[in-house]
């Protein structure tokens, strides 16, 4: 995505909203030799996102926008397939 698009999506979001990124392949990140070195941004919209820790302390996210618990945020999603 070119700078002038990304901006003009970003632009189109409430500005206090906190932004989180998200990668769809996360698999091949998680799983290549070293990470990769470059992602290409594909999307931007507003997201419900629920966030908890579980019994070990670990952050969990959930995608729920029914849930009383959920928050809005901007979500940036990325790919490695550029």
């Amino acid at each position: 995505m070119k700078v002038s698009k990304l901006m003009e999506k970003l632009s189109k979001q409430n500005p206090d909203l906190p932004v989180m990124c998200y990668v769809e392949d996360e698999l091949e990140v998680l799983s290549g030799p070293v990470p990769p070195p470059f992602f290409d941004v594909v999307a931007v919209h507003m997201q419900k996102l629920e966030t908890h820790r579980d019994d070990d302390g670990i952050v969990r996210f959930h995608w729920d926008p029914d849930s009383a618990i959920a928050r809005d945020i901007v979500l940036i999603e990325m790919t490695t397939d550029i």
